[in-house]
């Protein structure tokens, strides 16, 4: 679920192994262990909150000009028109490429696979 820092952790037990304090109090230095780990999981947690946020979201700009806010709305209009694009989360996955590229070819321009403002547009005129 949450990815934690292979380093941090090697880094904590490797502190824990050198140190002579853990031989007279081990329950110490296990609990500091404990704390770094607890401390990175929450920091992976606030990560992806901030990832997950519409601040975060509407600044990243994806490839074919669109934020990832307005990415998701295009595939929540794919979806609703029928096409399995997966769940839309504003990024550009392999279905949601697939469709998009039919589409490209369908209108007759350039097939990259990458919704644009123009894709956004006709599917907004279509609703």
């Amino acid at each position: 679920m949450y990815r934690l820092n292979v380093w941090l952790i090697a880094t904590a037990m490797c502190a824990v192994q050198s140190s002579s304090a853990f031989a007279q109090d081990p329950s110490a230095i296990i609990g500091s262990v404990i704390g770094i780990i607890g401390s990175e999981i929450e920091r992976q947690q606030q990560i992806e909150a901030w990832k997950n946020s519409p601040e975060y979201q509407d600044q990243q700009i994806e490839p074919g000009g669109l934020t990832r806010g307005q990415v998701r709305i295009v595939q929540q209009l794919l979806l609703q028109n029928g096409h399995d694009i997966g769940a839309p989360d504003g990024i550009v996955g392999p279905k949601t490429m697939a469709v998009v590229a039919q589409m490209q070819r369908r209108a007759g321009v350039a097939v990259n696979g990458y919704p644009t403002q123009q894709l956004l547009d006709a599917l907004l005129d279509a609703q």
